[in-house]
């Protein structure tokens, strides 16, 4: 929400818009500023479950002592390790992009909060509904957004993924990051985002009235 509406309710759009550099370096820099965060998130959210993992782990004498963390990390190959920072990195670019194209799209902080309410609440039970037993990554599956995500990092933690259902998650999801960014990039040229859309509409009525 701060990446554009917080700078339309500040006033300080205009000045952003102003400096001389390409809306593809604007758009990017503001949407790796949301990723980041994102990543951040992931990374502690992460970290939290390996500490869980870790000692459920001890207390079953799988490893030794609560604190190495490291000996749980070498019980995954490397190819798992892959799997799952190529889909978090996936993940975070794609709700990233979601949120700042939706958030772009708001003329207050209050009104981005209610629309971005919507999209949260349909991807929030996604991830639970991923992890129920009998379900795993499939051409079909591979479809949905988000769906696809998890469903990778289930099969490639149980080590039965397929080739061609990752690659369509994998092409799938840069597909809809890079159009998001499109989108947001393209609305961002455009005069009534630099402007409002009431200035816009006073611009009109007084050009009517002259």
């Amino acid at each position: 929400i701060c990446a554009f509406t917080e700078e339309r309710e500040k006033k300080t759009l205009e000045s952003t818009l102003l400096i001389p550099v390409k809306t593809e370096v604007l758009v990017a820099g503001k949407f790796l500023c949301v990723m980041a965060v994102a990543l951040v998130s992931g990374v502690l959210n992460f970290f939290g479950m390996g500490l869980v993992a870790a000692l459920a782990l001890s207390q079953a004498k799988v490893v030794s002592g609560f604190g190495r963390m490291s000996r749980l990390i070498e019980l995954l190959p490397p190819e798992t390790l892959l799997c799952l920072t190529v889909a978090t990195l996936l993940f975070a670019g794609l709700i990233s992009a979601c949120f700042a194209l939706l958030s772009a799209l708001t003329r207050s902080f209050k009104e981005a909060q209610n629309i971005l309410t919507v999209p949260l609440l349909i991807v929030s039970p996604i991830p639970l509904f991923g992890l129920l037993p009998g379900i795993s990554l499939n051409t079909a599956l591979s479809l949905i957004p988000i769906l696809n995500l998890v469903l990778w990092v289930k099969s490639a933690v149980r080590g039965d993924a397929e080739l061609l259902p990752v690659f369509i998650t994998v092409f799938e999801s840069g597909f809809l990051i890079a159009a998001m960014l499109f989108m947001l990039n393209s609305l961002v040229r455009t005069e009534s985002f630099a402007l409002g859309h009431q200035q816009i509409l006073r611009f009109a009525a007084r050009g009517k009235v002259s």
